[in-house]
């Protein structure tokens, strides 16, 4: 009866109503390390082919939480301009799951000597699927709560980056547009996914010849949500460790740390620990875990490691 119960606390937290509501869109910690994720005038920045694979686990312990895959990559083509990259994000929530694949691509203005502005665009198609088979009923008998249900929709986002060695900014809406998901039977439901705006921004600093600082912000806009301030800082040790610590007004504490084990090759680990009494998730814990790989081309010297 407790699984039943959990099952159809978060079904009906999607579906409450048979008119459409918004979800909260797939939000990484681990964003950090993978701006491509919200912004995508970032691809590109980099010379190098930059892969990212990651995994989100949210509300562990609870039956039907989220979890969430994603891979993503991004590089700069040749000598030109241009950037392109590419992300896979597969998010499953109880009876759900989406999935969504998008390219993007982008084009880089120098401004002065290090620093450069560009503006990207995403596009591409999300998945959406539902399983009411899965749904543990009281009541059985109910035409809305049978079937498998599938839509697919398409997808537009946009994006800007100002970026040089040691500072970004970045304002971007990477679900400017994007159709509702629905599920039809004997009754109709829909819902729409937020689309929300982002500013983030952050910095290098160097402390002395072992030690960096990295400052860095996000703030996070949706008319549907509630809007959240990201505030983290992370201190780098030889250029090989970080660890750093954070704080979001969604009333979470964040741990974040990396380690570079060689050229190009990095380990990411966030653990999120809800501060809110209040919140009914509030004794479960949020882990994601992420690897990132730099390809060095034939026409590179490996000068340093990125911090973003």
């Amino acid at each position: 009866m407790i699984k039943q119960q959990k099952l159809l606390i978060l079904f009906f937290y999607l579906f409450v109503s048979q008119t459409s509501i918004a979800q909260n869109a797939s939000f990484n910690t681990q964003y950090l390390f993978n701006l491509l994720q919200i912004n995508p005038g970032y691809s590109g920045t980099s010379e190098r082919i930059e892969m990212v694979a990651g995994s989100k686990l949210q509300w562990v312990g609870f039956e039907g939480a989220p979890v969430t895959h994603y891979l993503s990559a991004s590089t700069l083509l040749g000598s030109s301009n241009l950037g392109l990259g590419g992300t896979l994000n597969h998010e499953r929530i109880g009876i759900t799951r989406h999935t969504n694949l998008l390219l993007d691509f982008s084009y880089h203005l120098q401004l002065y000597n290090h620093q450069y502005l560009s503006f990207g665009m995403k596009a591409g198609a999300s998945f959406f699927s539902a399983n009411l088979n899965e749904v543990d009923v009281v009541t059985s008998g109910d035409d809305f709560l049978q079937g498998q249900h599938s839509e697919v929709t398409s997808n537009i986002g946009f994006g800007a980056f100002y970026y040089s060695d040691d500072v970004y900014l970045g304002l971007s809406a990477p679900s400017f547009y994007r159709g509702k998901d629905r599920i039809v039977s004997n009754g109709s439901a829909e819902f729409q996914t937020s689309n929300p705006i982002y500013f983030i921004g952050g910095t290098i600093i160097t402390l002395n010849d072992n030690w960096k600082t990295r400052p860095s912000m996000l703030y996070r806009m949706d008319d549907n949500l509630t809007n959240v301030l990201d505030l983290n800082n992370q201190f780098i040790l030889k250029d090989k460790f970080s660890l750093g610590l954070g704080y979001r007004t969604s009333d979470e504490l964040v741990f974040i740390t990396q380690l570079e084990l060689n050229k190009g090759l990095k380990f990411g680990y966030s653990f999120n620990y809800p501060l809110s009494e209040a919140n009914n998730f509030s004794t479960f814990h949020t882990h994601e875990l992420l690897v990132r790989y730099s390809f060095l081309k034939k026409s590179s010297i490996y000068v340093s490691p990125r911090f973003f």
